[in-house]
């Protein structure tokens, strides 16, 4: 779905929700209307965790996001991606890694906290692995 699409149907469903009220639900979800239409016009990329933290007080747990994030889908027809919508990345690496961006098009970076958004493969010749206990990060 184009951006202009997604764009008229955003506006379609925050009237939709306007018309039918239901106090603190509603405003969860046109504050998450608001979002989705800022990301889509300016074509900004975030993952859920970044809508999540953008209003905290507003949607209260990422439940509410993943939730928000699944019922607009379902209404638009359309994935997350279509939506500038990217999954939450976990972890961080300390050393050389080089990502592949698009088929040749290569980055190497050795900054251990950059977190990329989108990535078709992730080759690296690591020496040592160190994989510590969940209880223990």
């Amino acid at each position: 779905m184009n951006s202009n699409k997604i764009l008229k149907n955003l506006k379609s469903l925050t009237l939709k929700a306007l018309t039918t009220i239901r106090s603190k639900s509603v405003l969860k979800k046109l504050r998450f209307y608001e979002i989705l239409f800022e990301m889509n016009s300016q074509g900004i990329i975030r993952n859920k965790r970044e809508i999540f933290y953008l209003d905290v007080p507003i949607f209260g747990k990422q439940e509410v996001v993943d939730s928000l994030i699944k019922e607009t889908c379902k209404e638009l027809k359309e994935i997350p991606f279509g939506l500038n919508i990217t999954n939450t990345l976990k972890g961080i690496y300390f050393g050389e890694v080089e990502f592949v961006l698009i088929k040749d098009d290569r980055v190497i970076l050795n900054d251990p906290l950059l977190k990329p958004q989108i990535l078709n493969s992730l080759p690296f010749q690591p020496r040592t692995i160190l994989i510590p206990d969940m209880n223990q990060v």
